[in-house]
């Protein structure tokens, strides 16, 4: 049962079901206590163990009854294991055949054929099927693993129209069935996610500006994801004791019981404080493709900052907050890029309406993020206002859609400015953008 559990296991784990190690220990356990022969008892006793929303509930529920549709519980409950590991009759060894499908062909046995598939599958190495268009040929590497060729040599020097050949033929066929829906199964339970991870890596790494409308949807369904990771590793790190300073006065009161000896020590303790974060987005007709993607990531990171302003930047600077606080946040981003008055960028008067509105309130606990080209048609650049903001500030962060190679060229001011930022990179795809979250929350949660 151990194989077929760990199996099951990772069974959830590609129905995107997030598996912790203490939750698998959880899970033998749980097998272990409530044992295997109820199947009701066993769905709903794993369910504790690894289902911790209603959406892993409905996705545990379904891979449950998929994954144990075709596996005899009462067999396994007896030591023989649907995928034959654990049963030594289903290995494929047999006393009067020298194959898996001539004694299959001989007893009619099925769970010994299934026991000598499982061991089969994984001869040929069934876990590397990717795509749809590989079933057939597993299936078939699966029947030679499992004595197809000797059977078909044994078939062609029958009698034709002999029952022996009949038999054969029948049990060739029913093996062909049985091996196909097998095939298909473990396709279902592993590997039917593939092709979307091999099309959601592809978009890891496409410009933003040049995604189909059609993979929009699936573009913020990855943003979500990497924003949940982000927001469990660094709620993680918040909550764990800044140790390496030994507060001497609070060791010496907890341990004058002791007679001064130091047998409890007391470390110092870094309370880190929410952190405070401005967001402005470029939203010109060359980079509001990449500010829509940036508004929706940084704002599903607000677990973890809850203070966060967001200004729109073209020919002046607009602030939309109260949007995000009042709306749902895709209608909350359309709004916002409708709100400011679109003509030539100018990114010296953004600095200074950004001077106006919320300089005063930015103090060192305030990270400030620019997405734009810098590109502010010739006009004046105020690099005295970035400066200012620079010194205020406790990070600045500026993402620049354009490739290094372009900054400074044109009417571009990025190298003008760059003086005066403390991170600048050349953002342009999810990847860029997960990257830029990253260093962004180092530095912002320190």
């Amino acid at each position: 049962m151990n194989e077929t559990l760990s199996r099951f296991l990772e069974a959830l784990r590609h129905s995107d079901l997030r598996i912790s190690t203490a939750e698998i220990l959880d899970a033998y356990q749980t097998v272990d206590v409530v044992g295997i022969s109820d199947r009701a008892l066993l769905k709903d006793a794993l369910a504790l163990s690894v289902a911790k929303s209603a959406e892993e509930q409905e996705r545990f529920d379904e891979t449950f009854d998929q994954f144990f549709a075709h596996i005899d519980v009462e067999a396994l409950s007896q030591g023989a294991d649907g995928d034959a590991s654990d049963n030594p009759e289903g290995g494929g060894a047999q006393d009067e055949a020298s194959s898996a499908l001539e004694q299959f062909a001989m007893d009619g046995n099925e769970l010994s054929l299934l026991g000598a598939m499982g061991q089969a599958a994984r001869q040929v190495g069934l876990d590397r099927m990717w795509l749809f268009t590989q079933k057939n040929l597993f299936t078939r590497r699966i029947m030679d693993e499992m004595g197809l060729t000797e059977m078909e040599r044994e078939m062609r020097g029958m009698e034709e129209g002999s029952g022996d050949l009949e038999r054969m033929q029948g049990a060739r066929e029913r093996a062909f069935e049985m091996t196909r829906e097998y095939v298909e199964r473990e396709f279902e339970l592993f590997a039917s996610d593939n092709a979307e991870k091999l099309r959601e890596e592809r978009l890891r790494d496409i410009r933003l500006q040049s995604i189909d409308r059609r993979d929009q949807a699936r573009v913020r369904r990855i943003l979500k994801r990497i924003a949940k990771r982000l927001i469990a590793l660094y709620s993680r790190k918040r909550l764990k004791p800044q140790r390496g300073v030994l507060d001497v006065r609070k060791t010496l009161r907890r341990n004058y019981p002791n007679d001064g000896h130091l047998f409890e020590l007391h470390w110092r303790r870094k309370r880190i404080k929410d952190p405070d974060i401005i967001v402005i987005c470029d939203v010109s007709r060359s980079v509001a493709a990449l500010s829509r993607f940036l508004l929706y990531f940084v704002y599903s990171l607000n677990e973890i900052v809850p203070k966060m302003r967001s200004f729109m930047l073209c020919s002046d600077l607009a602030e939309a907050t109260d949007l995000f606080d009042e709306l749902d946040l895709d209608d909350a981003i359309e709004k916002a890029l409708d709100r400011v008055m679109l003509g030539s960028t100018d990114y010296g008067r953004a600095l200074e309406d950004l001077d106006q509105m919320a300089m005063p309130e930015i103090t060192r606990r305030t990270s400030v993020i620019i997405l734009g080209d810098a590109r502010s048609n010739d006009t004046n650049p105020r690099i005295d206002l970035m400066q200012k903001l620079y010194d205020r500030a406790k990070f600045v962060m500026w993402l620049n859609p354009e490739p290094r190679s372009f900054w400074g060229s044109g009417d571009s001011e990025m190298l003008r400015y760059m003086p005066y930022v403390h991170f600048a990179r050349p953002t342009s795809s999810v990847r860029d953008l997960e990257r830029a979250a990253t260093a962004l929350l180092q530095t912002a949660l320190r």
